[in-house]
Order: structure tokens, then sequence, then C-alpha cells
């Protein structure tokens, strides 16, 4: 496994994270159960020995915050866990801190941690940031349960408005993968010039560029389905899996500190490792799948799915 600096170079972090959503909760496109405690923490152990030293957890993801902590106290090592927290649009000071009083104590107590290293807010869109809001972080900051802050967020606006912010939010975690690259023009060059760590998350687009769900796509998603086809058309001609192609085309991007992928079982993460140590894609492979668009960039979210795929 290789690593890269973390923040001003004081840690080293795994350039594969491991993401575990679907270690806590119903997850993807069919809504997957997850595993049993022990089977999680025994596929996180694995990941362990494989090197990765990034976690990626939430408040809000089921019990995945309770599995980390314990996989966590019987690790090799001490990893860089992040967790999540989730906030209103919009509130008075006293609210906020009593929200993240709850959220973060919470999470201290799961993960078994007196500081949290890294804390994102969730699923922040648009212009998201408020005065209370920052004097919360500070207190947090100042009494130790928060060592770092970061933000997860979807769109372009929100990233690019918390890169105003450098010097609160030091971590940033986005959407990212072969078919959805809007990150590439802007905002990945801008999170360097301000020293500010990405993270990328669903990099086999919930399961699609991974061929882990068979489920049809309807007629009005066909932008997306057409943009599938010269995908598995790229991995075909290439002799590799889709999925392969997928992880190998957004991990070694060298914009990214940690790229995301979650999963339930040790046999997949075994075969994720295999494809990471495949190393980079040829050039000439990568420029192909850059010329891969989707019509619809809403259908690269994979929160807009819901009206289609029940209609």
């Amino acid at each position: 496994m290789k690593f890269n600096h973390w923040g001003r170079g004081e840690f080293e972090v795994s350039q594969l994270g491991l993401g575990t959503v679907a270690l806590g909760m119903p997850y993807g496109l069919g809504n997957i159960p997850p595993p049993e405690e022990r089977q999680s923490i025994a596929l996180m152990h694995r990941a362990f020995e494989a090197g990765i030293n990034y976690v990626d957890t939430a408040s809000a993801y089921g019990n995945s915050e309770e599995v980390v902590g314990k996989a966590c106290i019987s690790a090799p090592f001490q990893p860089m866990v992040c967790t999540k927290v989730t906030i209103p649009k919009k509130c008075d000071g006293r609210v906020i801190i009593q929200l993240l009083s709850q959220q973060l104590e919470k999470s201290r107590y799961l993960l078994a941690m007196d500081t949290l290293p890294l804390v994102k807010l969730h699923s922040q869109q648009g212009a998201f940031t408020f005065p209370a809001l920052f004097d919360a972080m500070a207190h947090f900051t100042e009494c130790g349960w928060v060592d770092r802050w970061g933000v997860s967020t979807y769109g372009l606006e929100a990233p690019l408005h918390a890169l105003s912010f450098p010097e609160l939010f030091t971590a940033l975690q986005v959407p990212y993968s072969a078919l959805d690259r809007s990150a590439d023009s802007d905002l990945f060059p801008l999170a360097r010039k301000k020293e500010v760590d990405v993270v990328v998350r669903s990099i086999f687009l919930q399961g699609l560029l991974s061929a882990a769900t068979t489920h049809p796509l309807p007629a009005a998603m066909y932008s997306l389905t057409k943009a599938l086809g010269e995908f598995e058309l790229c991995a075909a001609d290439a002799g590799i899996s889709t999925a392969e192609l997928a992880l190998r085309y957004v991990v070694y991007n060298p914009k990214i500190r940690v790229s995301l992928f979650g999963t339930t079982c040790i046999e997949e993460l075994n075969q994720n490792l295999r494809y990471y140590e495949a190393g980079p894609l040829p050039a000439d492979l990568r420029s192909r799948i850059q010329k891969i668009k989707v019509a619809d960039k809403r259908l690269l979210n994979p929160g807009n799915w819901t009206a289609h795929l029940n209609a």
C-alpha cells in the first residue's frame, strides 16, 4: 500500500480508504443489509493488515461507528478515523452547540476516542456556513473533542464555498468516479493551492461501475446507461473488469489523498486490493475514459435516482 502526506505532512494516509456505511446499515441500489458485527470487524482487520489506515464513518450510518470503534480497539495501529455530524442550515449559537455536543459525545463514546481526529460536516450543499457554526467548531476544537474539521459535500458550490475557509475546513470529501469527473477542472487544483486534503467517495457510483448491481436502469436514465456501455467497452478492450478500471482510474489521481471504497465481504476487499496493486492505467486508456460523457449530469448524483427507479 502506498501512502500520501496528510495535512502538512505530520501523518501518512493510505491511498485507499475504507468506507463503512454498508457495515452499519442497508445500502446501495439493492438496499443490501449489513453483515454481522463479527464479520464487519474481521473485514476491517483485513483492511488494516493490508495497510489501509483511513476509515470513514458517520453518526448517520446506523451502527457503523460502534463497529468501527470495536475494530479499532484491537487494530495494529491507530487509523485515521473520520466521522461526520449533521447540522441544520442555520440556527443560533446555543442550539448549534447543543446539537454538535450530542453528536460528538456519542461519536467519542462509540469510537472510544477522547479526541476525534477528523470530523466532517455531512452532506452539505450550497453555501452552508454561518457565524454561529464557526464559533461552535472552534469551541469543540479548543476543548479537545475534535482535532480537525472537514466537510462532505454534493455538487460544486458547497466544496468551492468550503475552500474559502481553508483554516477551518482542512479536508474535503466529494463524489468522484471515472464518469463523474466534474471536480477535475476547478475544484481539485484549488484544493491543492489551498493545501486542503481531498478525499473522494462513490468511486464505483454505488455499484454501477463495478457490476455489483444487476438492476437494469429505466429509460429515463438513458444517458447514464449509454455512458456505462462505453465504459464497459473500455474495460473489455483492456481485458479487465469494470471494477478494476473504475478503481485504478480514480486512486492514482495525484490530486486525491484518499479514495474511499466500501464492501461487505473480505473476498471483495481482497479483489479491490489486487486491482489496486495492478498500478496506474496506461495514459491512452485514461484518455479514452475521459471522452465518455453523461449528458444528464443530474444522474451522476445517486440521490437523484430514486424517482426514476421507483417510477
